[in-house]
């Protein structure tokens, strides 16, 4: 599954048991209810990188 939101795409791939891979999002603006995903999702990242270190974007496969 590729998905450009943490707490919902890559999530619900998780909870299915399904491989994914998290992208960078197109659009620069969210909608109301994806900003708020989107401040969630700061706070889990910011987790990650505390115990995993600074992940990186990686360009290409």
């Amino acid at each position: 599954m590729v998905g450009d939101q943490l707490m919902t795409d890559i999530r619900a791939a998780h909870r299915a048991d399904i491989q994914s891979v998290l992208v960078r999002p197109l659009v620069k603006s969210d909608a109301w209810n994806t900003r708020i995903n989107r401040w969630r999702e700061r706070r889990v990242w910011a987790k990650l990188e505390e115990k995993y270190g600074k992940i990186q974007h990686q360009k290409g496969i």
